[in-house]
């Protein structure tokens, strides 16, 4: 979408869950507090049914839905499908539910899965990654953030990662090469 475009209308959200939803709130309360908000979370979307994100969405009135490999493919293909085949059916399926619903922005806030395939392309400067902390240098044990630039990259600063492909903005590896494949980039 074109900057113009979205500059003069409210931006639709999606926002991007696996767990609490404190991100979620943070977002919601940011939204509500403003008089004319430049944005409205439209739909929230998590990778696991019993998160208590779902019940932050449906207090305030807002659509949700569970996109998991078992809910996208069935119980039997998620057990033999390999970790990129259950990432790509999962995008694909946050993919279709973002069209569906004329999403502008995609916020992921917590979500525990690496989006990948076209709605890297389709959503390019459009997705936004958040951590509450800051990254990747303090991420904490078993830290999934840094993982982002496997499908794109990422540029970190202040808990906040902005995807994008790497090829096109002159971006450059930082840390050390044996986590290159999985580290976060910078201009």
């Amino acid at each position: 979408m074109k900057r113009e475009k979205m500059q003069n209308k409210e931006l639709r959200l999606a926002v991007l869950v696996s767990g609490g939803g404190t991100n979620l709130q943070a977002i919601i309360d940011s939204e509500r507090a403003r008089e004319q908000s430049p944005f409205r979370v439209s739909l929230v979307i998590s990778s696991t049914k019993d998160a208590y994100a779902l019940e932050r969405a449906r207090r305030f009135a807002i659509q949700s839905e569970i996109t998991s490999p078992v809910s996208v493919l069935g119980s039997e293909k998620a057990k033999t499908a390999t970790m990129e085949e259950k990432r790509l059916a999962l995008s694909n399926a946050v993919f279709e539910l973002c069209k569906k619903n004329d999403i502008d922005l995609i916020v992921l806030a917590g979500f525990l899965t690496v989006l990948t395939g076209p709605i890297i392309k389709a959503y390019e400067n459009r997705i936004i990654n958040m951590h509450p902390a800051l990254l990747p240098k303090f991420g904490g044990r078993r830290h999934v953030g840094t993982s982002c630039s496997r499908s794109c990259a990422c540029k970190w600063r202040n808990g906040i990662g902005l995807y994008r492909p790497p090829c096109r903005f002159g971006l450059r590896y930082r840390g050390n090469s044996r986590a290159k494949k999985s580290a976060c980039f910078t201009r």
